[in-house]
């Protein structure tokens, strides 16, 4: 979908299924990203996706939420600046996924 300051809304909904280690797993996503240009040189964006994903250390079924953003900005013809930025949590039904160096992760 497309609207005012050449913004546009995309989604991705779907399912599939994972075979690892003698099972099968059933995952779901869904992901919503906006982008918008607010002046001609500079774009901003960001996105979100939820999902089921599988925990391939255990072989049990997990969450993942990722959220994200990102900022373009064209500096005349020949430099192009971007940054991303990207937060992934992963869950499990056992919330403890793994220990490192005394920490609980």
């Amino acid at each position: 979908m497309s609207g005012p300051l050449q913004s546009s809304l995309n989604g991705l909904f779907g399912g599939s299924q994972t075979y690892w280690n003698g099972q099968y797993f059933e995952e779901q996503f869904n992901q919503l990203s906006l982008c918008f240009v607010p002046r001609v040189n500079l774009s901003v964006g960001g996105n979100i996706r939820i999902e089921d994903v599988v925990d391939f250390a255990n072989t049990r079924p997990g969450k993942s939420r990722r959220f994200g953003a990102f900022i373009s900005y064209q500096w005349g013809r020949r430099l192009q600046i971007n940054v991303n930025h990207t937060l992934q949590e992963f869950e499990v039904s056992d919330p403890l996924l793994y220990w490192l160096f005394g920490h609980r992760y």
